[in-house]
């Protein structure tokens, strides 16, 4: 006998999923100061100068100043300063709104009643090559030349970055790891620790930091060396004495140790302002090298880098030479040779002890200024 079965049809259904998209922004503000403003008319039309280069958003950008305007100015029409910013390279798919302002030495707003804090909105072709976008933006007529009496100025570029994605919401979202905030915080409260650092000398009466040997001897060679103990010494015992050493560059050092980074804030006791800052962490590469740790070394060029200014860049290029911190070394020297900086720059004092002392260093000067790289463009 022949069966048949009709069997029925089973459904299957699928759970629900979801996605959303996310929009992000960072915004970051850059300040282009411009020294001796007045020294730049006359440059002529088309000629400008520019801004170091700054990252935003995955984005290299830099800011033109056209002192006489990016272009001639038609027949009738005032003369106009034209400020532009450029975008260098970077992700592509992203969104911008850009915000300029003028500030005089004071930092007060010479605008008046004309406002350039619009947005302007664009989008950068990125690094797809896509040449029919433009790769700048801005103002032809920022402001009439007739107006700006200021020696001072800065140009205060405020620039948003907006980048959005699809984000899969099936997915779970780790945070991001704090292994150094803790380590950061370990090393604050002192729990647990058991090696004593005693700073003596350095111009203060001994200062005693508590550390953990599991840590220094981890991360740092010279520090190993000195906290190997024979198996009968209790290990409560540790006691290093570290000599000509302010204790406050070792606090600094031993941050650096916990957690791979220097603290956001690096002043002595009684600058909490952070006007010496840079004469302050002048003193960690020299640290860092006795202990032998290059890459903080480097994190300090990094930062004595973003802060030469016309005070300190002569104390800092002085130590850059001594401990052979080559581009740092080349950023000083860059400076200094900027022709509308280099007249301040010599009326200071460290550029005096600089001529006085180190005339290698003068004469490495001399050959940069007269160098043809050597102007404000």
């Amino acid at each position: 006998m022949d069966c048949s079965t009709c069997s029925s049809s089973i459904n299957v259904v699928l759970e629900p999923t979801t996605s959303r998209c996310l929009t992000k922004s960072t915004t970051a503000t850059h300040n282009f100061e411009v020294a001796n403003f007045s020294l730049l008319d006359g440059m002529g039309a088309g000629k400008f100068v520019s801004s170091s280069t700054f990252s935003v958003g995955g984005g290299d950008w830099h800011v033109r100043l056209y002192p006489d305007g990016d272009k001639p100015p038609e027949k009738g029409t005032p003369a106009s300063v034209s400020i532009f910013v450029c975008f260098l390279g970077g992700d592509a798919g992203i969104r911008c709104k850009l915000s300029v302002g003028l500030l005089d030495a004071n930092n007060n707003n010479l605008m008046n009643d004309q406002d350039h804090h619009q947005n302007l909105n664009f989008e950068p072709a990125g690094d797809n090559n896509n040449t029919n976008r433009r790769e700048e933006w801005g103002w032809s007529a920022f402001m009439r030349k007739s107006t700006l009496k200021c020696t001072e100025l800065t140009v205060s570029c405020v620039l948003t970055v907006i980048k959005s994605h699809m984000e899969d919401m099936n997915t779970i979202v780790v945070p991001p790891p704090s292994l150094h905030e803790d380590l950061a915080r370990m090393l604050r409260d002192g729990e647990g620790t058991d090696v004593a650092l005693v700073v003596v000398g350095g111009g203060e009466t001994e200062t005693t930091l508590h550390a953990h040997a599991s840590i220094l001897t981890t991360r740092c060679a010279v520090f190993r060396a000195l906290l190997v103990v024979s198996e009968t010494k209790e290990k409560a015992a540790r006691r290093v004495v570290v000599e000509d050493m302010v204790p406050a560059v070792l606090d600094w050092l031993l941050y650096y140790l916990y957690t791979d980074s220097l603290p956001d804030h690096c002043y002595y006791e009684g600058d909490e302002g952070g006007d010496n800052k840079a004469v302050a962490m002048q003193h960690l590469p020299v640290a860092a090298d006795r202990y032998g740790l290059h890459r903080l070394r480097l994190l300090c060029e990094a930062r004595l880098c973003s802060w030469i200014d016309v005070e300190s860049v002569a104390a800092t290029l002085v130590l850059a030479d001594q401990h052979q911190c080559l581009q740092l070394k080349d950023a000083c020297l860059r400076f200094i040779a900027w022709r509308e900086v280099l007249p301040a720059v010599m009326k200071t004092d460290g550029f005096q002890h600089l001529a006085n002392t180190c005339p290698v260093i003068m004469s490495e000067i001399l050959s940069k200024v007269a160098s043809p790289d050597a102007s404000h463009s």
